[in-house]
């Protein structure tokens, strides 16, 4: 064999040991998330708690759902585009599942925290909270929209609130990256999940602190180059920073840090003002909020029915804002 002849041919054998490298890394690689029955039928996750056995499945045509066994019987049945149970690591960092099977109630019985995400562009993510007895039934749906909600103890009695936001003012200003979302707290009490207005309260910021939050949002602002007046330039600070303090009980700081913030180059923009106030007004949240016994806002919130599982239960469905068309 000449020389030219046998280097080509290490070449080619070198291409063909690399490729197939490649090849078997990339399969050790992919994710198998679960077994696939013939009817194209993936399980996505699985826990357990007690003799109940949760379980969440989905097909390739974006179909999914989650069920409930107990001694091999189906006790509840959830369907919708993609389930995850306890948590959506996909979409926070935190993870709920700590909860469990731990009664979050109050109510003597074990519950569950499912979690759907209906499938649309950054929206809705809904947290189904069920009980698992006899029969399980579903206690609640929150939908948090284009947010998470997440299940953390902010009052230290063991079981967890649910933290959630005003999605009333997306896509204000300008557009949903800019958009303003104060937070709101809900707490189960009195059979359903009520807003915690008291929760949500913080104590009275300085004057200096004021000042300060103020300055470092003009400063953001003054940065930019343009000299003609555009709200899309103004930082999205200013907005979310001025409703957490109305909505944490601070109104009048609120429309303060407004006027504190806005950049000195331009007139306040009154019409940008009535839009807020308008938006105010549309808040279920901020309208709660405002009255000093907050009553439930369970049944109040959008337009979807409650839906039953196989048990036959009804549960109450809770929306966090009004849709806006």
């Amino acid at each position: 064999m000449n020389k030219a002849k046998y280097i080509f041919l290490s070449w080619v054998a070198a291409i063909v040991f690399f490729s197939m490298a490649g090849l078997l890394a990339g399969c050790q690689a992919a994710k198998v998330t679960g077994p696939m029955d013939s009817s194209g039928k993936e399980l996505a996750d699985q826990r357990r708690v007690g003799d109940y056995l949760i379980q969440t499945f989905s097909r390739g045509s974006g179909e999914g759902w989650a069920e409930i066994t107990k001694a091999g019987m189906h006790v509840y049945r959830r369907e919708g585009y993609m389930f995850q149970i306890g948590t959506m690591p996909d979409v926070v960092e935190h993870d709920f599942r700590r909860w469990l099977g731990k009664d979050i109630t109050g109510l003597g019985k074990p519950d569950l925290i499912l979690y759907e995400w209906t499938g649309g562009a950054h929206c809705d993510y809904i947290a189904y909270v069920i009980e698992l007895g006899s029969p399980c039934r579903l206690l609640a749906a929150i939908n948090g929209q284009h947010g998470v909600p997440c299940f953390r103890d902010m009052d230290g009695d063991g079981m967890p609130e649910v933290i959630i936001r005003d999605w009333t003012y997306a896509y204000w200003p300008v557009c949903f990256a800019t958009a303003p979302a104060p937070q709101v707290i809900l707490k189960w009490r009195n059979g359903k999940y009520e807003l915690a207005a008291e929760l949500i309260r913080t104590p009275v910021p300085s004057g200096n602190e004021l000042a300060t939050m103020a300055l470092r949002t003009r400063k953001e602002w003054e940065k930019s180059v343009s000299n003609k007046y555009d709200r899309a330039l103004i930082p999205q600070r200013l907005f979310q920073t001025a409703l957490d303090l109305m909505y944490r009980g601070h109104e009048a700081l609120g429309w303060q840090f407004i006027a504190m913030a806005w950049n000195p180059r331009f007139p306040m923009d009154n019409a940008l003002i009535e839009e807020l106030k308008r938006l105010m007004r549309d808040s279920d949240w901020w309208q709660a909020i405002q009255k000093p016994q907050t009553p439930s806002l369970t049944d109040s919130h959008g337009s979807i029915p409650a839906t039953r599982g196989l048990s036959g239960e009804v549960g109450p469905i809770l929306w966090t804002t009004k849709r806006r068309n």
